[in-house]
């Protein structure tokens, strides 16, 4: 049942797609295809639903049941983002070196215990800030 159908606008338009996402997930649920989508009309012979058949979308609105329960079969996968690499190894090495000197010397009020575990987007921005303040000093 799709409420607001006679008023038509934002509020049946929101219906209308509740009405296949909901479609969809049963479908899914019961493991069923979308053959086993059927109008009123198909049972009492009532003209239901009275919109989507004057507006002759009745397949266009099974296939967006099919495109949802596609979806629902096969949930894309969202990529995760890619971690890209800024330092090798000697670069993490000396930058950490470098943050560890500098909170020796006081360049840093933080005493940068987890300085291993930094990222190398980290190391970067605090291997600038100890060459900044260390320009500063001399």
């Amino acid at each position: 049942e799709i409420c607001y159908s006679k008023s038509g606008g934002e509020r049946y338009e929101k219906a209308e797609e509740n009405a296949v996402q909901y479609i969809a997930k049963l479908l899914y649920q019961h493991g069923w295809g979308i053959d086993r989508v059927k109008k009123h009309q198909d049972w009492s012979g009532k003209y239901c639903p009275h919109r989507i058949l004057s507006e002759g979308r009745w397949e266009s609105f099974k296939q967006r049941v099919q495109v949802s329960l596609n979806n629902l079969k096969n949930p894309v996968k969202k990529e995760e983002p890619k971690v890209t690499q800024l330092l090798n190894e000697t670069g993490r090495k000396a930058a950490r070196n470098m943050i560890k000197k500098g909170v020796e010397e006081k360049l840093f009020t933080s005493k940068h215990e987890n300085v291993d575990k930094y990222s190398d987007s980290e190391l970067i921005s605090y291997g600038f800030a100890y060459i900044d303040r260390k320009s500063n000093i001399n």
